[in-house]
């Protein structure tokens, strides 16, 4: 999955298939009960069982508190939980599929950082978010921070860099310009000269 496919399915994301990920996540657990695991309001978790899909924080928190991927969760794709196979394909035609029916497989083997998609990412951010650690969030913050000014920087060089070129060929331009003057005076002085000298 690339990053603008993993974008577009989080801008498009189902409600309702949404809905029935999270009902498949509650399992037999009451509302009230998976509410206060989860830190949100019972009204809310109502709300996000009727059909309204959460932000990433209150979807990375579900997704703790359920023991569910976050990616399962947001998009549907992927494992339910690491070392399950994915949901059936009935679940995506709206029909949640039981637990039991998930099947087991041998555990993934964990990708190289070149390897991460967005999902990925998104997925380990969300698991560090949730996990609560202050010192893992901090160094997350920092990172992201970080890069961010670094793609702000690059953009501004890029655009610096361009004036620049824009400038240079300007002055290129009014050099070109100069030397044409410059020669036109030189010939009109030999002109004026010549004529003094003739008269």
């Amino acid at each position: 999955m690339t990053i603008s496919d993993f974008i577009s399915d989080l801008a498009h994301v189902n409600p309702e298939q949404f809905s029935n990920r999270l009902k498949l996540a509650l399992g037999g657990e009451s509302i009230n009960s998976f509410a206060n695991r989860c830190g949100v309001s019972e009204s809310l978790l109502r709300k996000y069982l009727s059909g309204s899909c959460p932000g990433l924080d209150k979807a990375a928190g579900i997704a703790k508190a359920a023991g569910v991927d976050i990616g399962w969760l947001a998009t549907g794709e992927g494992q339910m939980r690491r070392g399950e196979a994915a949901a059936p394909a009935q679940e995506e035609a709206g029909q949640a599929a039981a637990p039991q029916q998930l099947r087991k497989q041998a555990p993934i083997e964990q990708p190289s950082f070149d390897d991460l998609g967005m999902a990925e990412g998104m997925s380990l951010l969300a698991k560090i978010y949730s996990s609560g650690d202050n010192v893992f969030i901090r160094a997350i913050n920092a990172n992201l921070a970080a890069f961010g000014e670094a793609v702000d920087n690059k953009a501004v060089a890029q655009n610096a860099i361009r004036m620049m070129e824009e400038m240079n060929n300007k002055l290129l331009g009014m050099e070109n310009r100069l030397r044409k003057l410059e020669h036109e005076n030189a010939e009109l002085k030999r002109g004026q000269q010549e004529q003094a000298a003739q008269g």
